[in-house]
C-alpha cells in the first residue's frame, strides 16, 4: 500500500486546473469513493503516536463531546522541562478516557507527522495559491463531533477508517464575513432550524468530500464498533479583498514618510479655498486619487501581491512541532 496521494487523486476525473477554474466551485458539494486507502497518510497508529509523544502539547489537541469543547485542564498534565514546570502537555490516559466516554479527538497540523500528507498540503498550497494544513478527527461510534458550524476555509475531507455521515447546508460563500471574523453561531442555529440539510453523505474509507467555506455541516459516526477517522486538508485561497487589503496596508506604510501629508489640512490650502469644507474635500480627494493610482499599480503586479496576501499564514510548511506549539500558545 502506497502512502502517496495527490490532488489529482482527490479530484478525478477533473484535473486540478479545471477544478480551480470552475465558477461553481464555491457553490457545490460532492462525494465519491475513489477506491483509494488513506490510512498511509495518517492512520490510527499515527494518532496514537502523536498523543503518546512526550512533546505533544495541548495547543495541538482539541477534544469535543456532544458538540461542545472539553476544557483543556481535563486532559493536560504537568511536565518538568529544562528545570521549569509546564502545565500544557497532553495526559495520554486522560485523552483516551475522554474518547472512550464519547469525546472526538481533533489533532491539528498533522502534516508535521506525515511526509505524504505534508506533500499533499504543499501541492494544494501551490495549486490554490493558498495556505494549506491538515487536521485529523477521531470520533467514537454513535457520536458526533462539533456542533453545527461552518468554516471560513475550503477543505477536502478524506475518510481514513470507519464511517461518518455528513449533513450539509449549502450557502453562497461569497456572502460570508471575512476571515478576520469568526462564524456566527446564531446564523447557523437559524439556518439549521429553518430547513433540513441540502445534502447528506455517508463517507466510507477512501471517500472524499469537498466542503466549500460557509457550508454549514454536522457529522455523526455510525453505531458500529469502529471509531471514525477522517483527515481534513484545508485550503484558504487568496481572494480579491486579501490582495487589496494587503497592498493598501503596505502602501500606507510608505506614506508615513511623506512629510507633505503631515501638514494641517486647513493650513495647506486656506488661500485657495475660502470655504473650509470645500478646501478639505479638494485636498483629501487629490491625495486619495494619488493613493488609488499607486495602489492600482501595485496590484497590477499580481504575483507579488498574492505572495504578500499569503504571508498572513502563521504556520507555513516546515519547522518543528515545538515551534508551532509556541506560536499557538502566543495566540491563545
Amino acid at each position: 500500500m502506497t502512502a502517496t496521494v495527490t490532488l489529482a487523486d482527490l479530484l478525478s476525473p477533473l484535473s486540478p486546473d479545471r477544478f480551480v477554474g470552475r465558477s461553481s466551485r464555491c457553490a457545490r458539494c460532492c462525494s465519491e469513493a475513489r477506491g483509494r486507502a488513506f490510512d498511509g497518510l495518517f492512520g490510527i497508529e499515527r494518532v496514537d503516536e502523536m498523543l503518546s509523544s512526550l512533546t505533544t502539547r495541548s495547543a495541538l489537541v482539541r477534544l469535543y463531546r456532544n458538540g461542545e469543547p472539553v476544557a483543556r485542564k481535563d486532559y493536560e498534565r504537568v511536565r518538568r522541562l529544562a528545570g521549569e514546570r509546564h502545565r500544557d502537555f497532553i495526559d495520554y490516559d486522560a485523552v483516551v478516557d475522554q474518547h472512550l466516554n464519547g469525546a472526538t479527538i481533533n489533532l491539528r497540523f498533522v502534516e508535521r507527522r506525515s511526509a505524504a500528507l505534508a506533500a499533499l498540503c504543499r501541492e494544494c498550497a501551490t495549486v490554490f495559491a493558498s495556505a494549506s494544513h491538515a487536521s485529523a478527527f477521531l470520533t467514537p461510534p454513535r457520536s458526533h463531533g462539533l456542533r453545527p458550524h461552518y468554516d471560513l476555509i475550503d477543505a477536502f475531507m478524506l475518510q481514513v477508517s470507519g464511517e461518518k455521515r455528513w449533513d450539509v447546508w449549502v450557502e453562497d460563500c461569497n456572502r460570508l464575513a471575512l476571515r478576520t471574523r469568526g462564524y456566527d453561531p446564531e446564523t447557523v442555529r437559524r439556518q439549521v432550524a429553518a430547513r433540513p440539510p441540502d445534502h447528506s453523505f455517508l463517507l466510507r474509507p477512501g471517500d472524499v468530500l469537498y466542503l466549500p467555506r460557509g457550508f454549514t455541516h454536522v457529522t455523526y459516526s455510525n453505531a458500529d464498533c469502529r471509531p471514525s477517522l477522517h483527515v481534513a486538508v484545508s485550503v484558504d485561497p487568496v481572494r480579491t479583498h486579501d490582495v487589496v487589503q494587503t497592498e493598501a496596508e503596505r502602501l500606507l506604510e510608505t506614506y508615513k514618510g511623506r512629510y507633505d501629508l503631515r501638514r494641517c489640512v486647513r493650513a495647506a490650502g486656506a488661500s485657495a479655498f475660502p470655504d473650509e469644507s470645500a478646501q478639505v474635500a479638494a485636498i483629501v480627494e487629490t491625495q486619495f486619487e494619488a493613493f488609488v493610482e499607486d495602489l492600482a499599480a501595485r496590484v497590477a503586479g499580481l504575483d507579488g501581491a498574492i505572495d504578500g496576501a499569503r504571508a498572513y499564514d502563521p504556520n507555513p510548511s516546515g519547522g518543528s512541532l515545538d515551534d508551532i506549539a509556541g506560536r499557538l500558545e502566543r495566540r491563545t
